[in-house]
């Protein structure tokens, strides 16, 4: 996989549609924040370097994910509870990680 292109948002698509049912972001929007946040901090290739664990890479991206969601309107106790959710958390790992890493 190409380090600068993640897949689509595949399994995260249901567990993310809250995003546009709320009107915080369309699904496009989350994902263009998702792949620029993972360009940014490089998570893939610190994972690849062993300065992190996959399960640190997936908590970075989720704690930028909730952080932008709240700045949007989203209710800080709603988001705890949404991003808690361990189904989630492997999905985040599958996104960013694919398939074969679990």
């Amino acid at each position: 996989m190409n380090q600068n292109q993640l897949p689509p948002l595949g399994p995260l698509l249901d567990e993310l549609q809250f995003t546009a049912d709320l009107g915080l972001a369309t699904l496009q929007e989350t994902q263009s924040f998702l792949i620029q946040k993972e360009n940014e901090k490089q998570l893939r290739r610190q994972v690849e370097k062993g300065l992190i664990t996959k399960n640190e890479a997936v908590s970075v991206l989720l704690a930028h994910l909730q952080d932008w969601l709240e700045q949007r309107g989203l209710d800080v106790s709603e988001s705890s509870e949404k991003f808690a959710d361990s189904t989630l958390q492997q999905n985040f790992e599958t996104f960013l990680f694919g398939a074969e890493s679990r």
